[in-house]
């Protein structure tokens, strides 16, 4: 996957690097690693997990050589997608390394590896004919080379997508201090949110919200099909921020691609995250459909009657 990914997100063949084909994968983990002790529940027996592990924050040094190296094959087997952040993003060079960086390490291997198997266990369990239908789309329309541009032409996957992340969120709490003061409304209430407030939001409830989504609980790979103006939902949700950009505030749902119609202080990192992302996702997705399943057939690959 780390291959795959790699080749996928950055456009950089990790065979071009004896060291990062052998232990890319490993040295993202151990950054990947450290970015979540001070977080993630260890079950140590407490309070010795809270006062030895997530009560101060890890040196850099300790995975700062590693990082380097990834760096540095990134700048140099990477120039194409490096350069798209610079001219299209107006970002620095540096900036646009780090980001691909983090979306690589922190969000597509780490948080696919996650959702992949949710995804798959949605297909396989199926028992309406999605896998033909999939696999149909994906021979008609992917063309003989998937490409970003192709990816575009599968609308029932990305459909099955969406739904698989909007019941297994990556990460379902998220939280985030208010910038300034802002008044924060639902369906039938509203709150005033004073500027430095703690704010915490449960993707769980907020992706079966039955105001939003006619019968939330039930798993509709379609669904995003028949009613397109649920992704409108989506776009101006936490959602879309926290499927794989960084593990804070406003990040990782940048799987799907944001038609930034709202900006996070102008900063167009967030843009470069959600357009390299989004094509990412879709093409692995892809991949995995037309490889996952090779026993069904040309003729299995129709629909049923």
């Amino acid at each position: 996957m780390f291959k795959f990914l790699t080749k996928c997100l950055v456009g950089a063949d990790v065979s071009n690097s004896p060291k990062i084909a052998e232990s890319g994968y490993a040295m993202l983990d151990r950054w990947l690693a450290l970015q979540l002790l001070p977080t993630v529940k260890i079950g140590v027996l407490q309070p010795l997990e809270e006062n030895f592990l997530h009560s101060f924050a890890y040196p850099s040094f300790l995975v700062s050589g590693d990082y380097n190296k990834l760096y540095k094959f990134i700048e140099e087997h990477g120039k194409e997608v490096v350069n798209i952040g610079q001219t299209e993003f107006r970002l620095s060079k540096e900036e646009a390394i780090h980001n691909l960086l983090f979306v690589l390490g922190f969000n597509a291997f780490g948080g696919f590896s996650v959702f992949f198997p949710s995804l798959v266990n949605a297909i396989a369990s199926d028992t309406t004919g999605l896998q033909q239908r999939i696999v149909k789309e994906v021979r008609e329309n992917a063309g003989s080379t998937l490409s970003f541009e192709s990816v575009k032409d599968l609308p029932l996957v990305q459909s099955l997508v969406y739904e698989t992340l909007r019941l297994n969120p990556l990460v379902p709490l998220q939280f985030a201090r208010a910038r300034k003061d802002f008044q924060l409304s639902s369906h039938d209430s509203a709150f005033n949110i004073k500027k430095g407030e703690l704010l915490c939001g449960f993707q769980t409830q907020v992706m079966r919200d039955e105001n939003i989504f006619d019968d939330p609980e039930t798993f509709k790979p379609d669904r995003f099909l028949e009613n397109k103006e649920l992704l409108n939902c989506l776009y101006s949700s936490p959602f879309v921020f926290f499927i794989l950009v960084p593990f804070c505030c406003f990040s990782l749902f940048c799987w799907i691609k944001i038609p930034f119609k709202f900006k996070i202080n102008d900063d167009a990192r967030h843009a470069f995250w959600a357009d390299v992302c989004h094509h990412g996702l879709f093409l692995l997705t892809t991949v995995g459909f037309a490889g996952f399943f090779p026993s069904l057939s040309e003729s299995a690959a129709e629909p049923p009657s």
